[in-house]
Formats: structure tokens, sequence, C-alpha cells
């Protein structure tokens, strides 16, 4: 079985390729800052995923000889991310407090899964596929408190720009 347990891969005939990334990030940013008259208190979290996920088949002769009686093909590049980010700031102070957060994730996946020049016989699946899942979980807080002037504020930014392609070229 594969990571998501796809169980038309249990009793399996024939040729299976795949590229496969898994990653996990977990990150945590905090800070705090107190004083008498003002108090100033910032955080950032930055998160960069970039990655390229290839499986394919190129200038091949499969089961070219009669034997593709229950025979398959599975090419796949599947992509799967999983973030957790979490920051935060405090400022405290007798007249003036001011606090920011920002949590910024950008996520840069290519997956791509191809037959190309190439002669496949067989008579059982034929699947070519590419999928990337993103899982993003940010938990961005800010506070301030003073006597006179408390601000805060926080920002998630978060930028996915994935891509994917399954295909079959020049066969």
């Amino acid at each position: 079985k594969d990571s998501n347990d796809y169980s038309d891969v249990e009793n399996f005939y024939g040729l299976y390729l795949l590229a496969l990334a898994n990653e996990d990030l977990t990150s945590y940013v905090a800070n705090a800052s107190g004083a008498g008259t003002a108090s100033f208190s910032a955080s950032a979290n930055f998160s960069t995923f970039s990655d390229e996920i290839r499986s394919y088949l190129k200038n091949s002769n499969i089961n070219q000889n009669s034997q593709a009686s229950n025979q398959s093909l599975i090419i796949r590049a599947l992509a799967h991310n999983n973030q957790n980010m979490y920051s935060g700031g405090l400022a405290m102070s007798g007249v003036v407090g001011m606090g920011g957060s920002l949590t910024r994730s950008v996520n840069r996946v290519k997956t791509e899964s191809y037959i190309e020049k190439s002669l496949v016989n067989v008579e059982d699946l034929a699947e070519v596929r590419s999928e990337s899942i993103d899982r993003v979980n940010t938990k961005t807080v800010s506070g301030s408190g003073a006597g006179t002037v408390a601000l805060a504020g926080s920002v998630s930014i978060i930028d996915i720009q994935n891509s994917n392609s399954a295909k079959i070229i020049d066969n």
C-alpha cells in the first residue's frame, strides 16, 4: 500500500513506479516585552516548501512478448506536505504597548508523472497519476496592554502555487 492506503496495490502484478515526498514541518516563534513607559514586541515565522517530484517511464518496452495477462502499470508522483506554524507576541507597559505577529507560508510543489516514447502492453490497469496535497495550519496571535495606548495586530499569509501533470507523450 502507498501512503494513502490505496487498496488497488495489495495484490499487484506488473510494474509500479512511485515517487513520493512526505514533508512535515512544525515551527514555533514567540516573544514578549515589558517596560515602565513603552514596550514593543514583534515576531515573524516564515517557511517555504519547494519540491519537484517525478515518476516516469521513458524509452521503454513493457510486456512485448505476450506476457501481459493480469499485468498492470501504475506510475504515480505524489507530494504530501503538512505544516503547523505558531507565532505570537505580547507587549505590556505603563504608557504605550505595541505588539505584532506575522506568519508566512510559501509552497511551490511540482509533481509530474508520464509515459514517453514507450511501448506498453498490459491487460489489466494502466494508470498515470500526479497529486499534491498541502495541509497548512497557522495560529498567529498578538497582544498588548498599556495604561494609555495599546495596539496589537497579527497576519497569516499562505501562498500555495502547485502544479500537477500526468500525461502520455509520443507513444
